[in-house]
């Protein structure tokens, strides 16, 4: 699980991009809206550091992309 601080500052600021509207179902989680996503990610539990862990593997498959 992601405890990384950079790591963690650019997925809140991309989760901050998406509409409050929003809600995302997160398997057996459940659903969550963007503001408890960020809350999540913020606390460090377990949906938050899933989250992180995943948005951060989805950007660097872009590096990974370029090479």
């Amino acid at each position: 699980m992601s405890e990384n601080a950079d790591e963690i500052k650019i997925v809140l600021e991309r989760i901050r991009l998406m509409p409050r509207t929003i809600q995302l179902n997160i398997g057996t989680f459940g659903s969550f809206t963007r503001d408890k996503l960020l809350d999540e990610i913020e606390n460090k539990t377990e949906v938050g550091c899933l989250v992180t862990d995943m948005y951060m593997a989805y950007l660097r498959s872009f590096k990974e992309d370029v090479k």
